[in-house]
């Protein structure tokens, strides 16, 4: 972690975020009558000496955020991990300024940029050229300062001639550009990222990925909230995990993604006990369950299972085996002229949480009706969240048919650290051959 040589970019003491819930709108306008009316009877009973008299409610207080205690040191990046709705972005809003805290308090050393909502901070009517400006002027730059950045800002933004037209006619990934642009180009103490990044392509989240190291490497602060758990342990020197708006655990990136993973998969397991199916995938071709499943009907899988002993912790060390059960059924006779000259195949893919696909392979089914089929393999995946995807498929020659295609989020696998430790999204089992090595296996 950077030297914290004149204290801390960011302290925080018992903060606090509360939001007012109303069950009917009409409750809306007497709570703020209710208010006006005490804060006017307040004030004479004060002129008369007498002490205030608390305001009638009408709604229920919700805290987003309470109780964060919390400093940063200068240069120091924090990741902020948890399910959605447990008080990331409200966290990153207080610190940006963007909203009040209901209690505690606050202190940020520094010009502070943000990239927050998708074009927050934007005027759609202006151009881009004028919005740079404007936000620039806003995080405290001279027009003197803005006019020597520009020309950097415009080539990192790379919108070539739309920097001139209304930003209302921009792409999304062309505001998320120019947004990113002027935040790092203004030499910011403090940079706030709330997944914007998501948005631009891959290119230019790579480039705005160089950027942030720099920016730290000179002393940036970066307080980085995102669901890609690896971006979080590579960039990130600590991480914050935050559970239903208070602090369950701050640390090492690596301890708590893997204890905030831990968490997603109790909590999984409970849900799916708690609806008790008799299988852990469901029927194709069902009404509400064309999302999960679709295909001809031809053939269905009846239930589908991860069958170690590993399975009842949802965890699977990196380089322990894995092995997955499926039940399957063809709904139309094997031996009939319908299928007589098809081969049917269960293809398993294992897919990460954006579904792009790893790994897989395709196995041809044995000839029968019906029929319990085990897939094996050692798990070779980074530490992260997968799912695995089944397909059965029939071929006749080059064609393919799909009699079922289910996504089986049910199915999703933990993969865990062992002691080995490898780069990347899975482990190419890589060994380091030395010169001794090469003497050793000859002299034997």
């Amino acid at each position: 972690m950077p030297e914290d040589r004149h204290g801390p970019a960011l302290e925080l003491q018992g903060l606090g975020k509360c939001y007012r819930l109303y069950d009917r709108p009409q409750d809306r306008l007497k709570q703020s009558l209710a208010d006006g009316l005490n804060a006017l009877a307040n004030r004479a009973r004060a002129r008369l000496g007498y002490p205030p008299r608390p305001a009638r409610h009408y709604a229920r207080p919700f805290w987003a955020l309470r109780g964060v205690d919390l400093q940063v040191a200068r240069g120091e990046t924090l990741g902020i991990i948890g399910r959605n709705g447990s008080g990331k972005s409200t966290l990153l809003q207080l610190v940006a300024g963007t909203l009040k805290p209901s209690e505690g308090h606050l202190r940020t050393h520094g010009r502070v940029a943000a990239l927050l909502e998708l074009g927050s901070g934007f005027n759609p009517e202006f151009s881009g050229r004028e919005n740079v400006y404007l936000n620039a002027a806003i995080l405290g730059l001279q027009r003197h300062q803005i006019q020597d950045r520009f020309e950097a800002i415009e080539s990192f933004a790379g919108i070539g001639e739309f920097i001139d037209q209304p930003v209302k006619n921009y792409s999304s990934g062309m505001v998320v550009r120019l947004a990113f642009a002027v935040s790092v180009c203004v030499d910011p103490d403090i940079l706030i990222v709330d997944e914007a990044l998501a948005v631009g392509d891959a290119a230019f989240q790579f480039k705005c990925l160089q950027r942030i190291r720099e920016l730290t490497e000179r002393g940036t602060t970066l307080l980085f909230v995102s669901h890609d758990l690896g971006m979080v342990k590579t960039f990130c020197h600590r991480a914050l995990y935050l559970e239903q708006g208070q602090v369950k655990a701050i640390g090492d990136p690596e301890a708590i993604a893997t204890q905030y993973l831990q968490d997603i998969r109790a909590r999984q397991r409970a849900e799916l006990e708690a609806d008790a199916p008799p299988i852990t995938c469901r029927p194709a071709l069902g009404p509400s369950d064309k999302a999960a499943a679709f295909g001809d009907g031809s053939a269905e899988i009846l239930s589908a299972h991860l069958g170690d002993s590993e399975a009842a912790r949802g965890l699977y060390e990196v380089g322990r085996p894995v092995e997955l059960e499926v039940e399957y059924r063809l709904t139309e006779p094997r031996d009939s002229a319908a299928t007589a000259d098809r081969d049917t195949y269960l293809a398993v893919v294992i897919q990460n949480t954006k579904l792009l696909e790893l790994g897989g392979q395709r196995f041809r089914l044995p000839p029968a009706r019906a029929g319990r089929v085990r897939v094996r393999w050692i798990n070779r995946l980074a530490p992260g969240e997968y799912f695995i995807s089944l397909r059965l498929e029939r071929r006749i020659g080059q064609d393919v048919y799909l009699p079922q295609v289910v996504q089986i989020a049910a199915l999703g696998l933990t993969s865990t650290w062992d002691e080995r430790a490898f780069l990347g999204i899975m482990d190419p089992e890589m060994r380091l051959v030395t010169d001794a090595d090469h003497c050793t296996a000859g002299d034997s």
